[in-house]
């Protein structure tokens, strides 16, 4: 099973911006559906409605992976859920996650490792009872290269808290050329 190609840090921390996709989704989708009335050509509604099902297709995998994102945080421990969702979620910063719980940078550190580690387990877990949702988001190979471009980014310096705006540029930038 093709999986986890990418880290469980860019998944999250794409986590907060999938309403704001969605909802750029649902934009393109008024556009193209707007376009289709006006356009004569039979050919051309025909690839107008096309591409509308693919967007929504895409919308539809993009609410799933949120979703099962959702269940993993679920299914977690409670303390772990929280620290992940304080650092990679809410973007909470080190050193006030470190003395809110009264441990030190380097404990805070260590436990977030942990908890994504937990993370990635349970989502795999997670991920293994809903196959089918998984293979149609795989099939979509799109969001593992956006879901690289962000670990990409992090990992030249963006640090935790991506630009959503660029998040959310590259996304759609990549619906409309699948589309």
């Amino acid at each position: 099973m093709e999986m986890m190609n990418f880290e469980v840090k860019s998944l999250l921390a794409i986590y907060n911006l999938i309403p704001q996709v969605a909802e750029s989704i649902d934009k393109l989708v008024r556009t193209r559906a707007s376009c289709s009335c006006v356009q004569e050509v039979e050919n051309g509604v025909e690839r107008q409605m096309e591409s509308i099902i693919k967007l929504t297709m895409q919308k539809v995998n993009l609410i799933n992976l949120k979703i099962l994102a959702d269940e993993t945080l679920c299914e977690m421990p409670p303390r772990l859920s929280k620290l992940v969702i304080a650092r990679c979620i809410d973007k909470m910063d080190i050193n006030f996650l470190a003395s809110t719980l009264g441990i030190s940078v380097r404990d805070t550190y260590r436990k977030i490792k942990n908890a994504l580690q937990e993370f990635k387990r349970v989502f795999l877990k997670i991920v293994l009872k809903n196959k089918k949702v998984w293979d149609k988001i795989v099939k979509n190979f799109f969001w593992f290269d956006v879901l690289e471009k962000i670990n990409k980014f992090e990992d030249e310096g963006g640090g935790v808290s991506i630009c959503p705006k660029f998040v959310c540029k590259m996304i759609l930038q990549k619906l409309r050329k699948i589309v």
